[in-house]
């Protein structure tokens, strides 16, 4: 049956997001084409949605090429989007019915930005570890002997 769509709001300050409707605006705000034709990022719009994805600005910056693939990211095989009368944009997909505010692959970008910090975190502790067993064992440049 035919569900009524309702624009869902984001609580977050820095980047505000009714539906994919922000998505839209801010991809045609700030984006502009190479000579060949294909759509580039604006370095604005990047930053936004890196922030959208759960980025640090300051922290993040050499993790921007996720944030800049998600704003390219174009609407997947199986995926159609369309617009409300009130000019919200939603997604649907023909193979399965689903309906969504978020473009299909937001989720796959947030997850990606999700995993590569955890395993950043996890290596930054690992070395941590790693150099205050050896300070407590004696290992290093102040250690004595040799």
């Amino acid at each position: 049956g035919a569900g009524v769509l309702v624009p869902i709001s984001f609580a977050d300050d820095t980047v505000s997001r009714t539906g994919s409707d922000d998505r839209r605006d801010a991809l045609s705000a700030t984006s502009s084409f190479s000579s060949a034709g294909r759509r580039e990022a604006q370095q604005e719009e990047i930053e936004q949605f890196a922030q959208y994805l759960g980025m640090q600005p300051e922290e993040d910056t050499h993790l921007l090429w996720i944030a800049e693939a998600a704003v390219l990211s174009p609407v997947p095989k199986g995926w159609q989007q369309h617009e409300t009368d009130d000019g919200f944009s939603y997604f649907h997909s023909v193979d399965t019915g689903e309906t969504s505010w978020e473009h299909p692959t937001d989720s796959h970008f947030k997850d990606l930005f999700r995993r590569i910090k955890g395993h950043e975190e996890a290596s930054l502790q690992a070395a941590e570890i790693a150099v205050l067993t050896m300070a407590a064992a004696g290992v290093g440049r102040g250690a004595a002997g040799g």
